[in-house]
């Protein structure tokens, strides 16, 4: 549940640095993407082993 608010917060985050005219507005938006990438692999893993563990669950049961 943590992560998927953390995906809400960094995109908070990615819009209000769209909004910069910094020039270093490039290097805040590298960040927040690599965060959202980091992010969204935990996710993908979280839901990768939890249906391989599901698996492995009704493997034992036969």
């Amino acid at each position: 549940m943590r992560r998927l608010a953390a995906r809400e917060q960094y995109r908070k985050f990615e819009r209000a640095v769209l909004d910069e005219r910094s020039p270093d507005r490039s290097y805040w938006l590298a960040t927040i993407r690599h965060g959202l990438a980091m992010n969204e692999a935990g996710l993908v893993w979280v839901d990768e082993t939890v249906a391989l563990l599901g698996k492995q669950g009704e493997e034992l049961d036969t």
